[in-house]
């Protein structure tokens, strides 16, 4: 019995050994050559609606229950390329031509981008920061080696952190921020984009001092110039920056922020920002008590993911309108007064 224990543990331990290798080299890989194919991109579009917590006041205390931040704006296997230089060429997935970009643009899952020689793009990437891309073709922006790549996460997990002061962070953090927001700065991309990248690296690191950067970043992109420097960007911009006063509890100016990508976007032009809007309402009208209000819009955003056939969305989002609405009949029954009845005679 002990050698075909033995004999066992000889073969499944070398099993487990290459199912990891080949997990570990399934990832998204940038394609420098024509010799390979690139693998077909079956990630799906599914986005999950944010689960409202905390209170609508501009708080600073900090809070061990943040906003739970589910982003359709920024999706986590795509990317967003700012000021491409040069010769940046995009093929989208299930097209053959490829269109040269002069403006910032969403890489998504699928497309195919060409950086010529003597140029580069900076990705900005959902999980991990900003990345400098060099000549090559990129199957993916977010899992390549880079040049001057930028940090903007404090560490794993770290959305449940306390907000605290700038001051309060230890001494290797701090430097780690420093170099952090430095790198973002030395790009030298456009003000908006710039202010945008700083504010996101401040509500990462939750920060007290993020407060300050949202109510500068609110001010930039209610400005009509906003619009012309991000263009492809500015509604996902927007509506990315209503998530950030989210997890800071800044419900009324979150609300402002997806409203403001309702009255400056397109169906046509930016259906996903304008989803992801719906489900910030949501949120906001959830958290002042106002259930009715959170599902119209929670049914605004599904109708926009059937049209635009995202079945994994719209499901999502419909079992977020059933949550919301039996919430709210839990909580007429909590607060209905008892009926008392009249005494028998």
């Amino acid at each position: 019995m002990l050698k075909i224990r033995n004999y066992r543990a000889q073969i499944t331990l070398p099993f487990l050994f290459c199912s990891l290798l080949i997990t570990l080299g399934s990832s998204c890989w940038n394609r420098r050559t024509d010799t390979v194919p690139p693998p077909e991109n079956k990630n799906s579009n599914a986005q999950n609606s944010p689960s409202p917590e905390g209170d609508q006041s501009k708080s600073t205390e900090p809070t061990n229950q943040p906003i739970t931040e589910s982003d359709p704006a920024l999706a986590a296997d795509e990317a967003w390329i700012l000021e491409p230089n040069n010769i940046v060429n995009l093929t989208r997935k299930g097209s053959n031509t490829p269109v040269a970009m002069k403006i910032d643009f969403i890489f998504n899952p699928g497309d195919l981008m060409e950086v010529g020689d003597a140029s580069n793009a900076t990705a900005l990437c959902p999980k991990t920061g900003t990345c400098l891309l060099g000549p090559g073709n990129y199957n993916s922006c977010c899992t390549v080696p880079c040049q001057r790549q930028v940090s903007m996460i404090r560490r794993e997990n770290a959305s449940d952190s306390p907000i605290i002061p700038r001051v309060e962070l230890s001494a290797d953090e701090a430097a780690k921020l420093s170099v952090a927001e430095n790198g973002l700065r030395e790009l030298k991309l456009g003000p908006v984009t710039t202010q945008f990248l700083i504010t996101t690296l401040y509500t990462n690191w939750r920060i007290k001092e993020a407060n300050q950067e949202l109510d500068k970043l609110s001010v930039q992109l209610t400005n009509p110039d906003a619009k012309q420097e991000l263009q492809q960007l500015y509604a996902p911009a927007v509506t990315r920056t209503g998530n950030m006063h989210l997890k800071y509890n800044r419900a009324d100016d979150a609300k402002k922020m997806y409203q403001l990508t309702l009255d400056r976007s397109s169906l046509n032009d930016d259906p996903r920002a304008r989803a992801a809007a719906h489900i910030g309402l949501a949120q906001t009208a959830e958290i002042k008590g106002d259930k009715t209000e959170a599902v119209n819009n929670l049914e605004n955003a599904k109708e926009i993911y059937v049209k635009q056939g995202d079945q994994n969305a719209a499901a999502a989002t419909d079992k977020q309108i059933e949550k919301t609405r039996i919430r709210n009949i839990d909580t007429i029954k909590t607060t209905r007064p008892l009926v008392q009845r009249s005494p028998q005679p």
